[in-house]
């Protein structure tokens, strides 16, 4: 009885290929090239973002290098090769602009490769409503939206060995806080991809935390110097808008670098800072009511100055309170 082969060389090429995230990456990209286009090379650091199999990984870099380009291909490879059987991966961003771009090319290019539409159903595989990819193969991709309330509750219930946290910079901390549990760390493999362009905050900021404060994380830093798409006309054209190259918008958006400290809305740096008493004090309206007395006795505790003239900040909190109505 003969031999018959069941696995051709074209096809052990094929599946060597689609093994390695870049090649597959490559491969894909330029599958339905014509003859007189360019053929697609990742960059020499999009292939170490694509390569890097640490479990917890930092991306911080200037704007247009390619970094969700990059990521987006990893994606496609995980799903198409099942790299985590029975669950499902996810990519969250803080809101809806964000996820448009990264959303509207996944599902335009599983619908128009040659290779990837053969993955996905074009008329169940895509659920626009919740952001939802389902391809033949049984994996699923979930996007989820933080928001700003920074409450947590669209990461809540999750449960996944992959996650990629696009656009840190302006990530929800408190999202961030209820995501930890929600990361399968049993599964071999497990991989939190952190990536986002530094804004200058320090105080609660993801994307600050993870590159520079959180020894867990593999730090990848790039520069808009480094993309070699980045030509010396948009070098001077970027000086030029950003108003020089000691700018804090030159500094984040250019050289990928978080720069001078910025906390919440204000810059400490122009603030006079200098140590002075705070004092608090609590009045429970629901024990005083309309007893005039008893405030006047509890305010009469707090020190007086001196010098009339000393300056004082005064503010009150009233927590929860009811309504004028009630």
């Amino acid at each position: 009885m003969s031999l018959v082969e069941k696995i051709t060389q074209e096809d052990l090429v094929l599946y060597e290929i689609l093994r390695n995230p870049v090649l597959c990456a490559e491969f894909i990209q330029n599958l339905d090239k014509l003859e007189y286009e360019k053929k697609l090379e990742l960059d020499s650091y999009q292939k170490e973002f694509i390569c890097d199999f640490n479990p917890y990984v930092s991306i911080a870099c200037a704007r247009a290098v390619g970094k969700s380009f990059a990521l987006t291909n990893l994606i496609i490879w995980i799903l198409i090769n099942n790299i985590f059987p029975s669950d499902y991966i996810v990519y969250t961003v803080p809101s809806k602009v964000h996820l448009e771009p990264v959303w509207s090319y996944l599902v335009r290019f599983f619908r128009s490769n040659s290779f990837l539409r053969q993955f996905a159903d074009p008329k169940t595989g895509f659920n626009s409503s919740d952001f939802i990819i389902k391809l033949k193969n049984n994996t699923q991709l979930s996007c989820r939206i933080a928001g700003q309330t920074g409450t947590g509750a669209n990461v809540v219930g999750l449960h996944t060995p992959f996650v990629i946290v696009d656009e840190s910079g302006y990530y929800p901390f408190g999202t961030w806080t209820e995501m930890q549990p929600i990361i399968n760390t049993f599964t071999f493999g497990y991989r939190l991809i952190v990536s986002g362009v530094p804004t200058g905050l320090r105080e609660r900021n993801i994307c600050f935390h993870c590159d520079q404060e959180n020894s867990s994380y593999t730090k990848h830093r790039i520069s808009a110097l480094q993309n070699p798409r980045f030509s010396e006309e948009d070098h001077r054209r970027a000086i030029e808008q950003y108003g020089g190259t000691d700018t804090e918008d030159y500094i984040h958006l250019v050289l990928g670098e978080h720069g001078k400290p910025i906390f919440a809305l204000f810059d400490r740096n122009n603030m006079e800072i200098s140590d002075y008493p705070v004092y608090q004090m609590s009045l429970d309206g629901t024990k005083f009511y309309d007893n005039v007395a008893d405030y006047i006795n509890l305010l009469s505790v707090f020190p007086t100055f001196a010098d009339k003239k000393t300056e004082c900040l005064f503010g009150i909190d009233l927590r929860i309170h009811r309504t004028i109505s009630d």
